[in-house]
C-alpha cells in the first residue's frame, strides 16, 4: 500500500454501508508476532495495567491515537510517579509512539499509566516484547468494573503459565479480593492499590494452586464505588526455548 520502510503509524478504516470489525496482526524480523482488535469509539481517559522497562527482560511501547478531527494534548501519568509522558496529536500527526525504555524515567520495571487527552477522546494499545522473541499486544480500556472476570489462567496447564495484571481505575484505593474457580477457600485480599496503581499476580508463585491448573479467576475491588481493569498474560517457556516460534499471548479481562 505504499508504506515506507520503518513507519509506525496509525489507520482509520471507515465503511460506506455495512459495520465493520477489525482485527490486526503484526509480524517482525526473528519471529515476533502480535495482534488486537481495532476500536470503534475513544475516550478522553484510557487506561493501561501493565507497562514495562526492563521487566524480566521485557520492554513495552504505547501507541495512542486520538479520534475524530482536530488537536489534542495527551498526557501519560505513570503510576510509579515518574514524570508524564505529552504528545500533541493533530490531523496532520494523529498518533504517537512512546517507548518505556526512553520515555519512561522512573525506577519501577512494571507499572500501569492513565491517558487523558485535553479534547478530542482517543485510543491506545500496549505492545511488548523480550529478547527471547516473545510478544504480546493489548488494548487499552476506556471503562471498568467493580468485578473482574479472567476466564482462563493456568500453572505449568501442558507447559503454560500465566500472569494477570490488575490496575485501579476509581478515585479511591481498594484492595482486590483473589478468588480462582475451584479454590474459593483459598481467596485472599491484596495490599491497598491507590488509585491509578497496578498489581501483578503470577500463577506459579501461586503455592496453593497444583501444577496443571487451568481455571478462572474473579478479581473484585474491595472498596464501595472502585472500578478496576485486568489483562492476563500467557506464555509457554519451554516450547519457546526449543526456537518453535512466539509462544506468548494477552488478552484484555472482562
Amino acid at each position: 500500500m505504499g508504506l515506507p520502510s520503518n513507519c509506525n503509524g496509525s489507520a482509520l478504516v471507515a465503511s460506506t454501508g455495512e459495520p465493520l470489525v477489525v482485527v490486526d496482526n503484526q509480524t517482525a524480523d526473528g519471529g515476533y508476532t502480535q495482534s488486537y482488535n481495532g476500536f470503534n469509539a475513544g475516550a478522553t481517559t484510557v487506561y493501561v495495567p501493565a507497562l514495562y522497562d526492563g521487566y524480566y527482560t521485557w520492554g513495552a511501547s504505547l501507541n495512542v491515537r486520538k479520534i475524530g478531527a482536530g488537536a489534542t494534548t495527551v498526557t501519560v501519568a505513570y503510576s510509579d510517579g515518574s514524570t508524564s509522558s505529552t504528545c500533541n496529536l493533530s490531523d496532520a500527526t494523529p498518533s504517537c509512539l512512546l517507548y518505556m525504555p526512553t520515555a519512561h524515567d522512573g525506577a519501577a520495571k512494571l507499572f500501569a499509566a492513565t491517558i487523558t487527552s485535553s479534547s478530542l477522546p482517543v485510543v491506545a494499545i500496549v505492545n511488548a516484547a523480550n529478547p527471547n522473541k516473545q510478544a504480546q499486544t493489548y488494548g487499552g480500556f476506556v471503562s471498568g468494573a467493580g468485578t473482574a472476570g479472567l476466564p482462563t489462567v493456568m500453572k505449568k496447564y501442558y507447559g503454560w503459565d500465566t500472569a494477570f495484571t490488575c490496575q485501579n481505575i476509581g478515585a479511591v484505593a481498594t484492595t482486590l479480593n483473589i478468588s480462582y474457580q475451584g479454590y474459593a477457600p483459598q481467596a485472599y485480599n491484596t495490599p491497598s492499590l491507590a488509585a491509578g496503581a497496578s498489581i501483578e499476580i503470577y500463577q506459579p508463585g501461586e503455592a496453593f494452586l497444583p501444577n496443571g491448573y487451568r481455571g478462572s479467576v474473579t478479581v473484585t475491588a474491595g472498596a464501595v464505588g472502585a472500578e478496576i481493569a485486568c489483562i492476563v498474560n500467557e506464555t509457554h517457556g519451554a516450547n519457546q526455548g526449543l526456537g518453535l516460534g512466539d509462544w506468548s499471548m494477552s488478552y484484555n479481562a472482562q
